[in-house]
């Protein structure tokens, strides 16, 4: 192997082992944090308790018991206390009260600078998603006369909004060939046009570089199946160029 192989090789390889290894680490910390700051506690209070009860020392009852009873209660605890904050917020009460919890955690300096940025991480992992590729439209952009796919994802800013004394709306532009790479702008809502196409259809569409035009906008269904084949002729091709590579 030369070594572009090799070191391509050995990127592709780490690109495939950080997402797995990252993820085992966060586990890991998750858990040594719940076994330290949580189970440790609970196995002291069980130990106590226990101790008392066979008239014995804490240290002897904690010798016999399983760190792990402490870390199984702990995390027992927090899908209990998760469930019932859930079933709170989804209350108007709860959503209020979490709101005025959030503002005053806000008026603190420190906690201002962490707060939202964990909040916007927590809020893409777990959260119910907000904003989604829901409407195909066409916008003129860069400049009149010259129009764009594009996608709307949710509405614009209030502050802008308020300004422009207008109802904006927040579009994602895709670009060609990886429609997952673009810009993200706002513009007045009644300066885009919808389109009455599916999202995966515009997607093809973008990939294709204009190739693929949406049937409903007048393309051939035949067009699709040609891209298709065409994108496992070059899979096909990348494989057996790797393998070429390897040898």
């Amino acid at each position: 192997m030369t070594d572009g192989a090799v070191k391509r090789t050995f990127i592709r390889g780490l690109a495939a082992l950080l997402p797995t290894v990252l993820t085992v680490i966060v586990f890991v910390k998750v858990y040594e944090f719940i076994a330290n700051n949580i189970g440790g506690p609970i196995n002291f209070f069980i130990a106590w308790i226990w101790a008392r009860h066979i008239d014995s020392t804490v240290e002897a009852v904690k010798d016999d018991m399983h760190e792990f009873v402490g870390t199984l209660l702990a995390l027992a605890i927090i899908f209990i206390v998760a469930i019932f904050v859930g079933l709170f917020l989804a209350s108007l009460v709860g959503r209020k009260a979490w709101g005025y919890l959030e503002r005053r955690l806000f008026s603190f300096p420190v906690v201002r600078l962490v707060y939202p940025s964990v909040k916007q991480i927590t809020d893409f992992i777990f959260g119910e998603p907000r904003v989604a590729f829901k409407r195909v439209c066409l916008v003129e952009y860069p400049r009149k006369g010259v129009f764009t796919v594009c996608f709307v994802t949710g509405k614009a800013f209030d502050s802008l909004c308020e300004r422009t004394g207008k109802e904006m709306v927040s579009i994602f532009i895709p670009s060609s060939p990886a429609p997952f790479t673009g810009y993200t702008i706002q513009v007045y809502r009644e300066d885009i046009i919808e389109l009455d196409i599916s999202v995966n259809a515009a997607m093809r569409y973008t990939i294709s570089g204009g190739v693929i035009v949406p049937v409903m906008e007048g393309g051939a269904p035949e067009d699709i199946a040609a891209l298709e084949k065409r994108m496992r002729e070059y899979q096909l091709g990348q494989a057996r160029e790797d393998q070429h590579q390897k040898e």
